[in-house]
């Protein structure tokens, strides 16, 4: 055995060793994260909506042509969603008093899969000021895509829920982040102690250290017998 794997598992031992306090940082580290993310942070709450994209107005007779080319269509309507230009004028139909930059950071919009349809997620502090940003966005961003493009269509699939779901924090998640910290944390701390201790414990020690053989070890007698050697070199 050299002495890298005699290391680790000296490295293995103590920290099995100390397993007890590991967990219990660990659970103390799940604990914080837990509360943080209920008391802490701020909940978010996400509506959505998905529209549909197409190129030619006589769908029952689109080429295959036409259905690439909405393919295509639909990062671009993207792009004009989230342009300064809707974005004014959602702010300005919602009436909630957000600036562009504001509503800029809660919408995100993507196409799905590369198909013809896309997604735009709002996400609010506010679980009523999501839904209705979410709603006029509906409502904005059809004509304001068109007028822009001058070709094809969008349709709206889904309209944005009336009650959004809380999308943040993820307590769970957090939780288990915070758990599995607490073990690193909690290892590092006790690896780094241990490569720092410089005691002298056993012969081998002394070897190590001073590259001396060790010519006898005298018992060190106590009322209870002998308790322990002390080294000489």
């Amino acid at each position: 055995m050299n002495k890298e794997e005699f290391d680790l598992l000296q490295y293995a031992r103590v920290l099995w060793h100390d397993k007890g306090l590991i967990l219990l940082v660990a659970a103390l580290g799940c604990g914080i994260a837990a509360a943080v993310s209920f008391f802490v942070i701020p909940p978010k709450y996400t509506a959505n909506l998905s529209m549909y994209v197409y190129n030619n107005q006589d769908r029952q007779n689109a080429t295959i042509n036409d259905l690439n080319m909405s393919v295509k269509l639909a990062d671009t309507y993207v792009i004009i969603l989230k342009s300064d230009t809707v974005l004014k004028e959602v702010t300005a139909e919602s009436g909630l008093g957000y600036t562009v930059p504001q509503l800029g950071k809660m919408v995100s919009a993507q196409a799905v899969d590369n198909t013809e349809v896309f997604k735009v997620n709002i996400t609010c502090k506010n679980r009523e000021h999501a839904r209705i940003l979410a709603q006029t966005v509906a409502n904005v961003a059809p004509k304001q895509i068109m007028r822009v493009v001058k070709a094809g269509g969008v349709e709206l699939i889904d309209t944005p829920q009336q009650n959004p779901p809380k999308t943040s924090p993820h307590v769970i998640q957090n939780s288990v982040l915070g758990f599995f910290g607490g073990i690193v944390v909690m290892a590092v701390i006790i690896l780094l102690r241990l490569m720092m201790d410089k005691t002298i414990k056993k012969e081998s020690d002394l070897v190590e250290t001073f590259g001396l053989p060790v010519l006898g070890s005298i018992p060190s007698f106590g009322r209870g017998g002998v308790k322990g050697a002390k080294h000489g070199g």
